[in-house]
């Protein structure tokens, strides 16, 4: 029995869209909400690397680099339950920071902060979908 023959698209969309979507916004909000937390950041720009923290950090950093490095791999080949709701954040903050590095979206979206949100979000628009899936499969959720 193949199960598309049942679905239309307006249940398609109905199903998948709408739960993801909705997560989505609430992201959206909450990091913007972040944003206006810190607008500038935890420290200002570059005063914090000549103090003593800034030095400790900057002699750690490539060790720290390692172990975060380390966990996301081994977090993404384990088969721990809910690692999707970790990963996607473990792997979205460097590919958003590679990517805002390399000015994605400076046309689009000029302002600084905006900008950081907007490439953040984009790198983790696939974590909602994927949780949704988990769930169905594992029979958490039964949308059909």
């Amino acid at each position: 029995m193949d199960i598309l023959e049942f679905p239309g698209f307006a249940d398609v969309i109905r199903l998948t869209v709408y739960p993801i979507g909705s997560a989505f916004a609430f992201m959206v909000i909450g990091a913007v909400l972040g944003e206006m937390v810190f607008p500038h950041g935890f420290l200002p720009s570059g005063a914090g690397r000549n103090t003593r923290t800034g030095a400790l950090l900057q002699r750690i950093a490539p060790a720290l680099i390692g172990i975060y490095a380390i966990v996301t791999v081994v977090l993404a080949l384990s088969d721990i339950p809910g690692k999707w709701r970790a990963l996607p954040v473990l792997v979205g903050i460097p590919v958003a920071l590679f990517f805002k590095g390399r000015g994605f979206l400076i046309t689009v979206v000029p302002q600084d902060s905006s900008r950081t949100v907007a490439v953040f979000l984009l790198a983790l628009l696939p974590r909602q979908g994927r949780m949704e899936a988990d769930d169905i499969v594992d029979g958490r959720n039964s949308t059909m």
